[in-house]
């Protein structure tokens, strides 16, 4: 299978970085306040709709800041940069995107009875 490859629009990326430089912000403050050790991103990728952040070393105040990264970036549409939420398509292929920005047929995605999100 041959991954899929995607372009982004300038307001998404506007969007995207501005977000990124705050969260990297946050953990520079983290650091100079000696609260964390200096993260390295291992991985920054997008799945099931969201950006999943990857570090090391591993600290747990370094993995709380960057699940609200995660978090924010379920709110953010894919394909122009306007709030957005998680639409799950038939084939269930799940996007951060505007209602109107939808696949045919695509659901919001909601969090399940025990207050977490479905997993992918």
């Amino acid at each position: 299978m041959r991954a899929r490859s995607r372009i982004f629009s300038a307001d998404v990326l506007a969007v995207i970085a501005k977000r990124l430089i705050s969260l990297c912000a946050e953990l520079q403050l983290a650091v100079a306040g000696g609260r964390i050790p200096q993260p390295v991103a291992r991985q920054v990728k997008q799945k099931s709709g969201e950006l999943r952040f990857y570090t090391r070393p591993y600290d747990p105040l370094t993995f709380s800041i960057l699940a609200g990264g995660t978090a924010r970036s379920r709110e953010i549409c894919e394909l122009c940069g306007a709030s957005g939420v998680l639409m799950i398509a038939e084939s269930l292929w799940v996007q951060s995107v505007r209602p109107l920005h939808a696949r045919p047929g695509a659901i919001k995605l909601v969090k399940g009875l025990d207050g977490r999100w479905p997993r992918g």
